[in-house]
């Protein structure tokens, strides 16, 4: 059975990868002194190092991989919002062609729309079923004022809907092998730089100054979303800053997109926000959540929603 690989250390990737560089340079000074302790902590080892400090260098970020996921997101939930309006669109013409004949207007979806718009994969069967009665009624459809692009834009948007669904489910399945990836290139560097520190602490043992300066120590935590908290209500909140300052951002946009709708918030003059979603959130979901603000980039994370619990962001928001 394949195990989980895990993160080995504490604190961020760049905080882990910026003190491997330092201590590779400090290393190189004393090069002999290592060498003398341990054989192997040699120039070969100081180059497989370097290697592997590079590669973490460059290794996709965690918070990269999000963000593509995001965007994924994001091309899903435009796509289900034109469909959920195309739906609307269908419907006002095939009321106008039959407005009294139930049995017509069920092959338009009408008694099952609401089941498809909260799917993706209803939605786009929904699609293709709306399409055929289109299809089959046109002529009437044209002849209350619906036009023949319109109702080919109706498996247009299917297939866009379908492609853009398959990419993104893709990428979540090929997300874990992605991040396994990341993990093992970052704890391979991590593992180098330890190996050298618990070896200056035999070969500085004698040199406090020396021997402090072969440390570990990070500032901040993992680096990871923070843990659901459980409440009675489920609620999403935060703290928007400028990416750098950590300067509250006022007036900014918070969308958060749900199969439940859209929910929206504007930050305070201190940059929080709260949603507090309806009890009908009974099903934990993944969704996505938008900050714009004028002047900045807008920032898009993806987020697990789980009922009945609170969960605090910070989002930073970069210059535009």
């Amino acid at each position: 059975m394949a195990t989980e690989i895990k993160r080995a250390f504490n604190g961020s990737d760049d905080y882990m990868h910026e003190t491997s560089n330092t201590l590779r340079s400090i290393f190189n000074n004393d090069l002999a002194a290592f060498t003398d302790f341990d054989t192997t902590l040699d120039a070969a080892f100081s180059a497989s190092w370097l290697a592997n400090i590079t590669s973490a260098g460059t290794v996709v970020r965690d918070s990269q991989i999000k963000d593509i996921q995001a965007q994924k997101t994001l091309i899903v939930v435009e796509l289900m919002k034109q469909a959920r309006l195309k739906f609307d669109e269908v419907k006002y013409f095939a009321k106008r062609a039959f407005p009294n004949n139930k049995a017509i207007l069920a092959e338009f979806g009408l008694d099952t729309y609401e089941e498809a718009r909260k799917s993706q994969s209803k939605m786009i069967l929904f699609l293709d079923e709306e399409h055929k009665a289109a299809l089959k009624y046109q002529a009437e459809l044209i002849a209350v004022g619906m036009t023949a692009p319109k109702i080919a834009e109706i498996v247009t948007l299917r297939t866009q809907l379908m492609d853009a669904n398959t990419d993104q489910e893709q990428y979540i399945k090929g997300r874990p092998v992605l991040t396994q990836e990341r993990i093992i290139t970052l704890n391979t560097c991590y593992f180098d730089t330890i190996r050298v520190i618990e070896a200056a602490q035999i070969v500085y043992a004698n040199d406090y100054a020396r021997k402090n300066q072969f440390v570990y120590n990070p500032y901040s935590g993992g680096g990871t979303d923070p843990d659901p908290i459980p409440t009675d209500e489920t609620v999403i909140a935060g703290i928007v800053r400028e990416n750098g300052t950590n300067t509250p951002i006022a007036e900014a946009n918070i969308t958060l997109n749900t199969t439940e709708g859209a929910f929206a918030a504007i930050s305070s003059p201190t940059g929080s926000f709260s949603i507090t979603l309806p009890e009908t959130f009974v099903m934990e979901e993944t969704a996505n959540i938008m900050v714009m603000k004028d002047g900045f980039l807008p920032y898009v994370q993806v987020l697990t929603i789980i009922p009945n619990t609170s969960i605090v962001f910070d989002f930073f928001l970069d210059p535009a």
